[in-house]
């Protein structure tokens, strides 16, 4: 399952990397714009620097989030994994198809929001990179989730550049796990996990200005594919592949607008791309890659404010979590699941 995390809405980061997930909804939180990184960061809350035994707490019937949750699926435990998000910083989230439950593991990273996620088939982990922790502080530590508890992989020791800047995905072509950090001021870089630390892909850059927001294989080409928005010159949404070693713009003559989410959708052997404009008479948008080009899906609009999109490879469908309000600092709200068979939405939880 392929998320798109924490997609990038003007003047923040929301989800993800997703998966795993936008680009010009400007969302109203209590942020300051990080000047030349895209990034932001939230009024000082709560959180740990460190990593600790989180304290048990009363569980309600379904995660209450702010925005920046990172969601993945583990293909293992066949569990969808939702980790931190604002005002809910270091909580563990399972979703087992049919409920919720709230996970209480041993250890878990310092609390944080806008984190990159994805799962390595290699090893059976859910991997987690970076993001901002509850203070303010970006980190660039990695951690993995074995479907019972986290473990620290790399503390950030020559890691890609910290902060909530960052999407991560499986590429099953070229099979590496790949992370793009994207940059505001210089070029985004692309790194491979090695099975340790990260290494740098040096014929990996990015455009300046290029903020990727979501990255997946496409099923009907096998191409792994990232949108993003927006290169120099051009505020529209862009379409890059890769080859295993550097990034190709692809052509296109549709693109969506403010992307949040981007996953391989079983049910029709291609991706799935959720926008979500403030301003477009369209609203939120489902659309289909063709191949070479983007696609709306005519009289498909996505049903909630979107987080994250993840390929449920268990059930052969895609998955959306979001809300029906929209979250912002001191406001979490209720993560309702809703799963897409092809042509429509139907709400999970």
């Amino acid at each position: 399952m392929d998320t798109c995390p924490v997609p990038y809405r003007g003047d923040r980061w929301s989800l993800a990397a997703v998966v795993m997930v936008g680009v010009a909804a400007v969302v109203v939180v209590v942020v300051a714009v990080v000047a030349g990184a895209g990034g932001t960061t939230v009024a000082p809350a709560p959180a740990p620097s460190t990593p600790h035994t989180p304290s048990p707490t009363a569980i309600p019937a379904q995660p209450l989030l702010g925005f920046g949750f990172s969601a993945v699926e583990d293909p293992l435990s066949h569990q969808v994994v939702v980790f931190g998000g604002v005002d809910s910083y270091d909580t563990t989230w399972l979703w087992d198809g049919k409920r919720w439950s709230l996970a209480h593991p041993r250890l878990t990273p310092p609390g944080r929001f806008a984190a990159a996620s994805a799962y390595d088939p290699l090893t059976g982990l859910v991997m987690l990179y970076g993001g901002r922790l509850g203070p303010g502080d970006v980190v660039d530590d990695t951690w993995a989730w074995d479907g019972r508890t986290w473990a620290e992989l790399d503390s950030g020791t020559g890691a890609p550049p910290a902060g909530e800047g960052s999407v991560m995905a499986w590429d099953g072509v070229h099979r590496q796990m790949v992370l793009v950090n994207s940059a505001g001021l210089s070029a985004g870089q692309t790194w491979l996990w090695t099975g340790a630390r990260w290494a740098r892909q040096q014929t990996g850059a990015l455009p300046v200005g290029l903020f990727v927001v979501g990255m997946a294989v496409d099923p009907a080409t096998s191409a792994f594919l990232a949108v993003g928005c927006c290169a120099p010159g051009n505020s529209a949404t862009s379409t890059w592949s890769w080859d295993g070693g550097a990034w190709h713009q692809v052509s296109t003559h549709a693109d969506p607008p403010a992307v949040v989410g981007l996953a391989a959708d079983p049910t029709g052997g291609s991706l799935l791309l959720c926008s979500d404009p403030t301003t477009a008479a369209t609203g939120r948008q489902v659309w289909t890659w063709g191949g070479s080009d983007w696609i709306p899906h005519a009289g498909a609009r996505v049903p909630v404010i979107p987080e994250a999109e993840v390929t449920d490879v268990d059930e052969g469908h895609v998955l959306l979590l979001g809300s029906l309000v929209q979250a912002s600092q001191g406001s979490p709200q209720p993560v309702h699941v809703w799963s897409w068979n092809g042509s429509a939405w139907n709400q999970q939880s």
